[in-house]
């Protein structure tokens, strides 16, 4: 309740309303000026240096330089918006360039936002995220086409536009979501071109490479997942479970998840204590590891997992596949009852928990976490 009652609080009494002198304090030209201003200058740099790098190698950039340069999008409309009274009040020819010149600076760096975001879709199809991100370039795009044109007269509009622009593509059938489900939907109906049995779109998922079989596995998880299994019933005249795993399984997506797997999970008991000597320095240890499950069998032959401690520029290699077997091959019972260390000449590794997967078939380990206290000297 507070932001409408102060608003409303400081709205103009009388004669006041008529006041058009614009104020604005020194703190906010510092902040905007010598503050803000110079790292986003050094950032823009950054990301022009990155640009170069990207067409001297000639290859596209990944999806998650969208983040970076929204970044530097976002930042470079605040400071303009901080900016606006200064300019209006005074002549600062720094203030007047940022002003009028950022937004042409900043297109080709937003091309380059582009193409990362087309080149994710190309790779994992669009979704509601994607969508709106699409939104946010192309808002981007017009924006500061617009503040270039207009001499940035009118930054009302840096508010209002993507106000505006949310709620139209929020709603009814133009939404982005209406847009994604469709585009999903589409995709899916070219692969199987009618309504199929499970054993009828496992026989033509078989045919596929694993990267096109990735492809459905995901489009048919997304749909599932994020409109329910009514969006994925039409395509099957099975009925569609609520467990989208039991589904998977039938299709034949993924065949390394038929087999029979065995969950690694210990976490120790935390009124254990041990006794420590011989060590001089201690560091708390936290890895974590989301492996793709098409690389089953590329991370089963990584059988140690490199430990950086960046205090004393070392590097210790911990032998996580040995643990793991030791693990399944200890009574279940005494699992969580024994102390699983790892000890070499120069340290120790005292493991609080770890949780993974274990395939016996194909002998591949997915490790989640690890995390512990590594001592050494």
């Amino acid at each position: 309740m507070f932001a409408p009652l102060y608003f409303l609080a400081n709205i103009p009494d009388k004669n006041e309303k008529h006041n058009n002198e614009i104020i604005y304090t020194k703190i906010q030209k510092i902040l905007a000026l010598y503050i803000l201003s110079p790292i986003l200058a050094i950032y823009a740099v950054i990301l022009y240096a990155y640009l170069i790098k990207i067409v001297v190698a000639w290859e596209l950039p990944n999806g998650w330089v969208s983040w970076l340069v929204s970044a530097l999008a976002l930042g470079g409309l605040l400071v303009i918006t901080f900016l606006y009274p200064v300019r209006e009040q005074e002549e600062n020819k720094i203030v007047n360039f940022i002003s009028r010149w950022f937004g042409l600076l900043i297109l080709p760096l937003l091309l380059l936002m582009t193409i990362g975001i087309f080149r994710r879709i190309d790779d994992y199809g669009i979704t509601i995220n994607r969508g709106y991100i699409i939104l946010l370039n192309l808002w981007f795009y017009g924006i500061y086409i617009y503040l270039f044109f207009s001499q940035t007269r009118h930054i009302k509009w840096i508010l209002i536009s993507p106000v505006v622009v949310a709620f139209l593509t929020s709603v009814s059938v133009w939404g982005v979501a209406n847009v994604a489900k469709n585009s999903l939907t589409k995709e899916i109906n070219i692969v199987l071109n009618k309504q199929v049995s499970s054993e009828e779109a496992r026989a033509i998922f078989a045919e596929m490479t694993q990267k096109e079989k990735n492809r459905m596995n995901s489009t048919l998880e997304y749909l599932h997942n994020n409109f329910g299994k009514e969006s994925v019933q039409p395509f099957f005249t099975d009925t569609v479970s609520d467990s989208y795993w039991n589904f998977l399984l039938k299709l034949g997506l993924n065949d390394v998840f038929e087999e029979e797997w065995e969950r690694i999970s210990y976490h120790s008991n935390s009124k254990k204590t041990w006794q420590i000597e011989g060590y001089n320095t201690f560091k708390q240890i936290e890895y974590s590891s989301y492996k793709n499950r098409n690389d089953l069998d590329d991370f089963s032959k990584k059988e140690q997992i490199t430990i950086e401690v960046s205090a004393e520029n070392r590097i210790f290699s911990i032998p996580v596949r040995e643990i793991v077997l030791e693990y399944l091959g200890t009574d279940k019972k005494l699992r969580n009852e024994k102390d699983w260390v790892v000890q070499e000449d120069d340290y120790m590794l005292l493991i609080r928990s770890f949780y993974g997967d274990y395939y016996p078939v194909k002998d591949s380990i997915i490790i989640n976490s690890i995390e512990g206290y590594l001592f050494y000297k």
